[in-house]
C-alpha cells in the first residue's frame, strides 16, 4: 500500500535462501499514490520437507524482509503384493487374492480407480470398487481380485491403481494358470 500523495517505485522484490521453493509474480512495479498493488508469492516446493525464505521488497527509500515458510507433503501409494500367482485354477473355477493400497506418503493421497489391464483381463477381476477415494497418510484399504480362467494355459495381467488424474501410481503383476477338470 502506498499511503502517500506520489506514487512509490519498488525497485526490487527478490527472494533469498530456499528461493527457488517459492516464486514471486513480479520483480518490481510502481504503486500510485494512496493505491494498493499485490504481489504474489507461490510456494511450490521440489522436495518433501521444511523450506524457508526470505521476501526483500527494495524502495528508494527503504528496504523490508518478510519471512516465508512452508512444508512440502507428499502422497506415495504402494500396492501389496507386488505380483501375486493365483496358481492352478480349473477351467470355469475360480480363486482371490486380497492386496492392499497404502499411502505411506505425508499428505492424503487421491485415488482414481483399481482397474485389470494386460492380455488376459477378462480372466482377473475386481470385485469390489475402491472403498474411499482419499488415503489419508498412513491409511489403506483392501481390494479383492478374482481370477476366473475360461482357457487352459497361462494368463497374465496388471492391477493397477491410478491417482485423481488417472496416472498409475501404483500397479500389480497378476498371473494364473487355467487347467482343465477339476483339481
Amino acid at each position: 500500500s502506498n499511503d502517500g500523495n506520489v506514487p512509490l517505485s519498488v525497485d526490487s522484490i527478490s527472494l533469498s535462501g530456499d528461493a527457488d521453493q517459492f516464486s514471486v509474480s513480479t520483480s518490481s512495479l510502481a504503486v500510485d499514490g494512496g493505491a494498493t498493488e499485490r504481489v504474489d508469492v507461490t510456494f511450490a516446493p521440489t522436495t518433501e520437507g521444511d523450506a524457508s525464505a526470505t521476501l526483500t521488497v527494495e524502495t528508494p527509500e527503504e528496504s523490508f524482509d518478510v519471512s516465508l515458510s512452508g512444508t512440502a507433503q507428499t502422497t506415495d501409494i504402494a500396492l501389496t503384493p507386488v505380483e501375486n500367482d493365483f496358481g492352478a485354477v480349473a477351467v470355469s473355477n475360480q480363486t482371490e487374492a486380497e492386496f492392499m493400497i497404502e499411502n505411506t506418503g505425508s499428505a492424503t493421497a487421491e485415488l482414481g480407480a483399481a482397474q485389470i489391464v494386460g492380455p488376459d483381463n477378462q480372466v482377473f477381476t475386481i470385485s469390489q470398487s475402491l472403498a474411499s477415494t482419499e488415503l489419508g497418510a498412513g491409511e489403506s484399504q483392501n481390494i479383492t481380485v478374482q481370477f476366473a480362467p475360461e482357457r487352459t494355459g497361462g494368463h497374465s495381467a496388471r492391477l493397477q491403481v491410478t491417482n485423481g488424474t488417472d496416472t498409475v501410481v501404483s500397479e500389480a503383476q497378476l498371473t494364473g494358470t487355467g487347467q482343465a477338470g477339476a483339481l
